[in-house]
């Protein structure tokens, strides 16, 4: 009798001491989510290599629209919106900031799985050879190291990230002890705001537009003086195998266009000067018979508003997106054969 109650006793302390323990660790995270939430911090989904690895994982059949191209897509089309506009058809973002796509055409063309439409947001510059292989270590850690259990831990961290503003490294204990220790500032707050789904709505309320707009011009004219236009038939003959990975999509059913989004001020004046639509961009088809599209031929296109003169306003996505879809609807381009 005294051996049963001794248990019991035992027992519930335990699960008093369980309850205890997990309420702290609740008060804790809401303490420390408060926290950050009186600093201007939101929740916010963290890019990564995984995250476009769950994307990428979308990108098979014929039933597939994916998006290729840099920051220009990633923050400027509305996947929701193209949803809304292309009903049937499955979606995938794989535009990764700060870096050219062809290597992930590359990887599309080689995948015989893939037999979807392609919409590569690359400019004249994008296509040199200098910037050919920008994407390739997301490839290779989708190939070499992308598993099942990497998938869900990766969803349940998109879950944890899109609730809570703690869900992001830079707001957790350890480094905010570090600054602490170093007399550090608090971490940079983004005017960017990432989904799930890896598109962001970028919020130019909070950054002085004019200098953003001098800021990515700086970073275009080093990016050229670092890189240096090629003559323009070797930048024409370097696109050889480009054309050879769009005809290995093309062969299997799908489709695939070379799309040029708009810029305006400073950025189109340094890539008008570097490189000549006549004498680059427009030569594409006639040599390859390549499908292309650029937002200079295009009024709606050529409307949208840029505060950076490089990127989309959140607010104003889902206007770029339909009208992006539209033009490509018009010229057959979700059209089943």
């Amino acid at each position: 009798m005294l051996l049963s109650i001794s248990s019991s006793r035992g027992k519930r302390y335990w699960l008093l001491a369980a309850v205890s323990m997990l309420g702290t660790i609740v008060l804790i995270l809401a303490l420390a989510e408060w926290y950050w939430a009186r600093q201007g911090y939101l929740a916010d989904v963290v890019d990564s290599r995984q995250l476009w690895a769950l994307q990428r994982d979308k990108a098979h059949g014929d039933d597939v629209v994916a998006f290729l191209g840099a920051s220009r897509t990633q923050y400027g089309v509305d996947l929701a919106a193209a949803k809304t506009e292309l009903p049937g058809w499955r979606m995938a973002m794989l535009a990764i900031n700060g870096h050219y796509p062809l290597a992930t055409l590359r990887d599309l063309a080689e995948d015989t799985a893939f037999k979807g439409r392609v919409v590569v947001d690359v400019d004249a510059r994008g296509l040199a050879i200098a910037s050919r292989w920008d994407q390739q270590p997301w490839v290779d850690y989708y190939h070499a190291q992308w598993t099942p259990a990497w998938a869900l831990h990766r969803r349940l961290l998109s879950l944890w990230q899109e609730m809570m503003a703690i869900g992001s490294p830079e707001l957790g204990a350890l480094p905010w002890l570090r600054r602490t220790l170093d007399a550090a500032p608090a971490p940079w707050k983004s005017h960017a705001d990432m989904r799930s789904d890896r598109t962001g709505a970028l919020d130019f309320t909070q950054v002085d537009q004019t200098q953003a707009a001098a800021a990515f011009a700086a970073g275009m004219r080093e990016g050229l003086r670092l890189f240096p236009p090629p003559p323009a038939e070797q930048w024409l003959a370097d696109l050889a195998e480009v054309a050879e990975w769009i005809r290995a999509i093309e062969q299997r059913g799908g489709r695939v266009v070379l799309y040029e989004p708009p810029v305006s001020g400073q950025q189109k004046e340094l890539a008008d000067a570097a490189f000549p639509r006549s004498e680059y961009w427009d030569q594409i088809t006639p040599r390859y018979g390549i499908e292309t599209l650029t937002f200079r031929d295009v009024e709606t296109l050529q409307a949208i508003d840029l505060p950076d003169e490089s990127h989309v306003a959140g607010a104003d996505r889902a206007g770029y997106t339909k009208a992006l879809i539209e033009v490509l609807r018009t010229q057959g381009f979700f059209a089943e054969d």
